[in-house]
């Protein structure tokens, strides 16, 4: 069955965060925790510029309340994915805390499929992300804590 994705503008859903500049050659998505907002992140635009060109997510419902806010996971994964491939094409590189690192690395799934991945995913604060495909997404953890190889 194929799921309805509710449409949330590139506006509202992405905040970039700093002024565009013409050569940006990536792109850091930040993704914050549940209960974070993009502007957090602000302060890495600003170490980052001119070269990189970061943008933070702002989740549905979060500084808006006339949103209301999405509690599927997969539902977000599926609208962060429609609004990224609105941007114009760059390397992505995604950085996710919490609830964020769930997130990006759902959203990495997406892209995957297209053959549009990430260069990188970080994920902070929580357990290694699995697929909410495979199992419910209802606050994960994970008993396994052991490091894993990224190459």
């Amino acid at each position: 069955m194929e799921r309805h994705v509710p449409a949330f503008s590139r506006s509202k859903s992405l905040v970039p965060s700093l002024p565009a500049h013409r050569h940006r050659d990536r792109r850091l998505v930040c993704l914050p925790h549940a209960g974070g907002s993009a502007p957090f992140f602000l302060p890495v635009a600003a170490a980052l510029s001119p070269e990189v060109d970061v943008v933070s997510i702002q989740y549905p419902g979060q500084d808006r309340r006339s949103e209301k806010p999405v509690t599927d996971l997969a539902l977000l994964a599926d609208q962060v994915h429609a609004v990224l491939r609105q941007l114009p094409e760059l390397p992505l590189t995604f950085f996710g805390h919490s609830m964020g690192a769930s997130l990006a690395f759902e959203v990495s799934l997406r892209l995957e499929a297209e053959n549009q991945g990430p260069v990188r995913l970080f994920a902070s604060g929580g357990g290694r992300p699995r697929s909410s495909a495979r199992r419910p997404c209802t606050g994960w953890t994970t008993t396994d804590s052991s490091p894993r190889s990224a190459g």
